[in-house]
């Protein structure tokens, strides 16, 4: 199988397979700053890393896990399962990037203000820093990554 990239990271625009050559020099040339670079590097690492955990069954022995996948002085990466009618404590959580890997409904009561949120695979959330608690309200377990920023 052919590696995948997307150097110009753009909504709309596809994976396509890695350029050779000249081709691929142009379109490394295209990336207009260091932000672009670094987006264009966090989005192919989260859809490889998304099709990796895709079809995994989480340990049916504990339906709450919170597992370290990463961690140096600027990031933490956490992956966050839950079933449905499991509840958290209260917790923080600095500035991140939430990446849903499933269909889920949750209710987030951060002080005194509840909300109802429904995601789908696949979504990429920015959240301010945050204490919260979270209750999975769905008939389906919560699967996510949060990325935190340090």
């Amino acid at each position: 199988m052919q590696p995948y990239t997307n150097t110009k990271v753009a909504a709309s625009t596809p994976l396509l397979p890695a350029p050779c050559g000249e081709a691929a020099g142009k379109r490394l040339r295209a990336i207009e700053s260091p932000e672009r670079l670094l987006q264009s590097k966090l989005t192919i690492f989260f859809v490889k890393w998304s099709k990796l955990v895709n079809g995994t069954r989480p340990d049916r022995n504990r339906s709450t896990t919170v597992q370290s996948l990463f961690e140096n002085d600027r990031v933490r990466v956490l992956r966050y399962k839950d079933s449905p009618g499991d509840r958290t404590k209260p917790h923080q959580h600095p500035d991140s990037v939430l990446i849903t890997l499933s269909n889920f409904r949750r209710r987030l009561t951060v002080g005194d203000r509840t909300v109802d949120v429904e995601k789908s695979p696949h979504e990429v959330i920015w959240n301010v820093a945050q204490t919260h608690v979270g209750e999975n309200t769905g008939t389906t377990e919560t699967d996510v990554i949060f990325v935190e920023l340090k």
